[in-house]
């Protein structure tokens, strides 16, 4: 509540400092606050907002702008190149 009512620092100003993100807020009785992202590509994502402060609230909301609403999908084999390195295999040390 303390992000939606907030004035410099609250949901009027993520709305107005992002203009090409569609931002709306609504009042759900007997519901706990979430923060919702649709996405063009994929399905939405949905944050829980219970117990949180007015600074947690808007870092999931930066955290939905900016994410691209793709699921992440894990690769099961190691990913062979066709044309192996000219510097040589890498030996995942880090260093230079």
């Amino acid at each position: 509540r303390a992000f939606v009512h907030g004035e410099n620092d609250g949901f009027a100003a993520f709305a107005a400092a992002n203009p090409r993100v569609a931002c709306r807020s609504e009042l759900g009785r007997g519901k706990h606050p979430v923060v919702r992202g649709v996405y063009v590509w994929g399905e939405p994502k949905v944050y829980d907002c219970k117990n949180r402060t007015a600074g947690d609230v808007l870092g999931m909301a930066e955290e939905l702008r900016d994410s691209s609403g793709r699921k992440m999908t894990r690769f099961e084999k190691p990913v062979v190149s066709e044309r192996p390195s000219i510097q040589g295999p890498d030996r995942g040390g880090g260093g230079r």
